[in-house]
């Protein structure tokens, strides 16, 4: 059966008139929790209840089979049930309760006690466990003030205590008051204006017509809401220790969704206990059973994880048996309940239950408590959402195609490609200059696309460039930085010789006074970006000389290069050297003797050092910043010529 909340706040209504009802008196049917359990809870069960240890005589009269058993009750006989005997003597050794509790049974309660044991001595379950019955309507006498069920109820007890009806509140009073039952708030003057207007013409239709308006607007979910969150412990903090921010949020929205689509009350329950177990759960489904993450929390560092799991389960198992049982399901932490059907071995039985979760003993004052996160989104932006699981799906297929298909292509070329054809595929995009250096012999060298080179500075901390009788091998040396397309010869200083093992064919060998002049190209200014180097064999580790220079040694070293630091590869960018200039140096010796290692620099215009890298092999390299006083107004522009393996006037 489903119970809907508008029906079950009418339930709770009518449960609240019946449970504040005074005893039954004359022939008025009696019940047992309303009328005999309180007698007997406050004067009886300490020492004749459901708690063994405070359990006098072995008599247990808080259930109807023992107390028959042990002959305390005969059902339908007063004068032969022992419970009644006790109730009824003046003998102060065998009067219950016994003088020493200082309590004392009324005649009005004792009255009850004989009538209840002469109808039978029948006995209730705990409220909470009895299904809600529709009672049959009472007789009232004035049968025209009656306009629903529920005032024949409060009309009948009115007579029955001999009272009159209070008359009925004017317009503005009384729809202030239901403003107030149905949203929490006070209407508005428009609103009671209109009501007003309305109850003028047909009081009972203005009435009925304004409840379902309000209980339509979303002020109606959140007023009911509050209570329910009440009762779950929802609080948008952790609840200890720094008591900071935890996004619960959603769960509260989703609540007050469920007053306002008036959800079914079993569903309700089944979603915050249950949510995530149900088949294919939906998102709400999910946030509903943030009912069971509403628990304080803490972070502290001095608790004990174990224990902090316990009072969690322990905050479960309360709030599951306060909301959905109505029964103190606390105190069988320690022991059975004295009053309630409920025992301790219940209460650790729901603790297990209830530890079957996720969370961990502390919530790392975060927001999401370190426990599971589900995205939620927007209702804008949920239609996007959820597109885009299956825009994503495709996506990686068509990329998973697309590289299938490209591995075929790649094999394809990787089997018709060779040296000559690599070259000219290469992209010449921003190429000042290229020097194949593969002549073989003479000392001419032509560049198919024009670019330029140049010195290192000497200072008290750098050795001077030293002559090297087998000094640097070079082949292949560009330069980038803007698009030009003349391919002119250069000739060289000194004589060159060449070795038929180079990177690609023949190499010149660079050796002390030898050096390729190439004129003006790589003319760059410090704001510019560019880039060059090339393969090199290096002869040793103990060189100090420049690979590629356009730099004045005579005018402080102005202007840029590429330099061989012994072991290192170095990088100068140089006003005037060395109060105005960079140089950067790779950490690691990379340089390999005797062996082919491409090597290439690039500077982003930056004037800082970390515009520059350095490349090894294709490998980036970390770098020492061995100067760093370059200034915004430098200029690195000089006019002596790039060179090959000199700078503008050392000999190597």
């Amino acid at each position: 059966m489903k119970i809907a909340f508008r029906s079950l706040v009418v339930c709770f209504a009518v449960l609240s008139v019946l449970l504040v009802r005074p005893v039954a008196q004359g022939d008025e049917p009696l019940e047992y929790n309303r009328d005999i359990l309180p007698i007997l809870a406050d004067n009886c069960f300490a020492c004749h209840g459901a708690d063994s240890a405070a359990r006098e005589a072995d008599l247990r009269i808080d259930r109807r089979d023992a107390a028959i058993e042990y002959g305390a009750l005969v059902p339908g006989k007063p004068d032969e049930s022992e419970l009644l005997v006790r109730v009824l003597t003046d003998d102060p050794d065998l009067v219950m309760p016994p003088p020493k509790t200082k309590k004392q049974l009324t005649d009005q309660q004792k009255a009850i006690l004989k009538r209840w044991v002469a109808a039978g001595a029948e006995y209730q379950p705990h409220w909470s466990f009895i299904p809600p019955t529709r009672p049959e309507l009472p007789t009232v006498k004035n049968q025209a003030w009656v306009k629903n069920p529920i005032d024949r109820f409060v009309l009948a007890k009115l007579e029955a205590q001999g009272l009159l009806t209070a008359p009925e509140a004017d317009a503005p009073a009384l729809f202030r008051r239901l403003h107030l039952d149905i949203t929490g708030l006070p209407p508005s003057p428009a609103d009671v204006g209109a009501f007003v207007s309305d109850h003028q013409q047909n009081a009972d239709q203005a009435l009925s017509a304004w409840i379902d308006r309000l209980m339509k607007s979303p002020a109606w979910g959140e007023h009911r809401a509050r209570y329910w969150l009440d009762a779950a412990r929802y609080g948008d903090t952790h609840g200890l220790h720094f008591d900071n921010y935890r996004e619960m949020w959603p769960y509260r929205d989703w609540v007050i969704r469920a007053f306002n689509a008036n959800q079914p009350f079993d569903e309700f329950t089944i979603e915050q206990i249950a949510g995530d177990l149900l088949t294919d759960p939906t998102d709400d489904q999910l946030i509903a059973t943030g009912f069971q993450r509403c628990n304080i929390t803490t972070n502290e560092g001095g608790t004990i994880d174990e224990e902090n799991l316990a009072n969690y389960a322990v905050d479960r198992v309360q709030t599951f048996g306060w909301v959905y049982l109505g029964l103190t399901t606390n105190c069988g932490q320690c022991h059975d309940h004295k009053f309630d059907p409920f025992t301790m071995k219940d209460f650790y039985s729901l603790a297990a239950f209830f530890r079957n979760t996720t969370q961990g003993p502390k919530d790392g004052n975060a927001k999401d408590g370190r426990g599971p996160v589900l995205v939620v989104p927007s209702t804008q932006d949920r239609p996007r959402w959820e597109a885009l699981p299956a825009e994503i799906a495709l996506a990686k297929s068509n990329r998973d195609q697309q590289k299938m298909k490209a591995r075929a292509e790649s094999q394809q070329w990787l089997a018709s490609i060779t040296p000559e054809s690599l070259e000219h595929e290469l992209p010449a995009d921003g190429l000042i200059f290229h020097l194949p250096l593969n002549e073989g012999k003479g000392n001419i060298c032509a560049a198919e696309i024009p670019g330029g080179t140049v010195s290192e500075p000497a200072t008290d901390d750098q050795p001077s460039q030293q002559a090297d009788a087998e000094k640097t091998s070079a082949s292949e040396t560009s330069l980038t930085a803007q698009p030009a397309t003349a391919k002119p010869q250069f000739q060289a200083t000194g004589e060159i010789t060449w070795i038929a093992d180079g990177k690609y064919g023949s190499a010149p060998v660079i050796k002390s006074g030898s050096t390729f002049d190439l004129g003006g190209l790589g003319d760059l200014e410090r704001n510019q970006s560019f880039s060059y180097g090339g393969w090199v064999k290096p002869a040793n580790k103990n060189t100090m000389a420049s690979i590629m220079a356009r730099m004045d040694e005579r005018a402080s070293h102005r202007g840029w290069d590429l330099w061989q630091n012994g072991a290192s590869f170095s990088v100068h960018i140089v006003d005037a050297w060395p109060g105005n200039s960079i140089k950067v140096t790779t950490k690691q010796a990379v340089v390999k003797p005797g062996a082919w290692q491409h090597v290439f620099a690039t500077y982003d215009g930056s004037g800082k050092p970390e515009g520059i890298k350095i490349y090894v092999d294709g490998k980036v390299q970390a770098v020492n910043v061995d100067n760093n006083t370059l200034k915004a107004d430098a200029s690195i522009r000089t006019a002596t010529p790039l060179r090959i393996g000199q700078r503008s006037h050392a000999a190597v």
